[in-house]
């Protein structure tokens, strides 16, 4: 199984790649970006479902968290009618959907999941943390949550 997640800002009607942004935030409490995720080249979600792309982190972690404690999650983006969805199928695997563009729903293996979004999310907050450092209480809060995760269960290897 292929995951692969890349986070993107948009500034200036262009999605900037996070790692190649230099420049400052118009408002640094409405960040606007992507989370592109995709599954064994299946975009689960593209860069056309683009909202505040630090709360959509921060989702991202909350539904970690909750499936890490067997329950499933479900939440909308934080400024659109997109549905984001964690269904726990079994132990070992785990249902990722959205309904943008249409519904569409791929099951991955739980701990890869749980491991790629950890990894990605803590290098989003830890560069997050550099470039707004306004913000620290926030992007410390959520690679607080990510270090528990990942000490909940050593074979989270985030």
């Amino acid at each position: 199984m292929m995951i692969k997640i890349e986070t993107y800002f948009f500034i200036n009607n262009e999605f900037i790649p996070m790692n190649r942004f230099k420049g400052q935030f118009d408002d640094i409490d409405y960040i606007e970006g992507a989370i592109e995720l995709t599954i064994n080249n299946k975009k689960i979600i593209s860069l056309k479902s683009w909202d505040y792309v630090d709360q959509l982190w921060a989702y991202f972690i909350n539904g970690i968290e909750e499936i890490q404690n067997m329950r499933n999650f479900f939440t909308y983006f934080p400024d659109q009618p997109v549905v984001l969805s964690f269904t726990l199928e079994d132990n070992d695997f785990v249902k990722i959907g959205t309904d943008y563009d249409g519904e569409i729903y791929l099951s991955v293996p739980k701990k890869e999941f749980i491991s790629t979004v950890c990894s990605e999310a803590e290098h989003f907050f830890k560069h997050m943390s550099n470039i707004v450092p306004q913000h620290k209480n926030f992007w410390n809060e959520y690679l607080g949550k990510i270090k528990k995760i990942k000490g909940h269960n050593s074979t989270y290897d985030c």
